[in-house]
């Protein structure tokens, strides 16, 4: 079994950057089928001292239906986590479709960008998404130098 992470997960952006604001920004949606696991991260700018920034995911069994909240799975920043990142992770979701909705409140906050990290593939190698514009892997790094 390959340990290499480019052959095993899925690397996508979902959401390009957002100025500051206020306001509730939705990314694209993530199909599920082929992987098991899903990790959605949220690279963030500034955050006004009384702002606060959240990324919830939610799910539907359509790309295009009415997508819910799933419980629990939210993640918060506030002024003091200025250019952090918040990370939520879902394990065999119940539906397909999957999406963050990373929400900006009381002042402005700025999201740089949302990726998804799609895992635990159902076939390998994976094939990554045209966002990974290059990688390299190393199998055994020359050591000598």
């Amino acid at each position: 079994m390959s340990r290499s992470f480019l052959e095993n997960e899925y690397t996508e952006r979902i959401m390009s950057s957002v100025a500051t604001g206020q306001a509730a920004n939705e990314s694209s949606v993530v199909d599920t089928v082929g992987f098991d696991s899903f990790t959605f991260i949220a690279a963030l700018g500034a955050i006004d001292p009384t702002g606060t920034v959240v990324m919830k995911l939610q799910q539907c069994d359509t790309d295009d239906g009415s997508f819910a909240d799933l419980t629990d799975a939210s993640a918060t920043a506030t002024a003091n986590d200025d250019e952090g990142l918040l990370v939520v992770e879902i394990y065999r979701p119940a539906e397909r479709y999957l999406k963050a909705i990373v929400t900006t409140d009381v002042a402005n906050g700025e999201i740089d960008s949302v990726i998804c990290i799609k895992r635990d593939p159902k076939e390998i190698p994976v094939t990554q998404s045209d966002d990974v514009i290059d990688s390299a892997f190393v199998a055994s790094p020359d050591e000598s130098a």
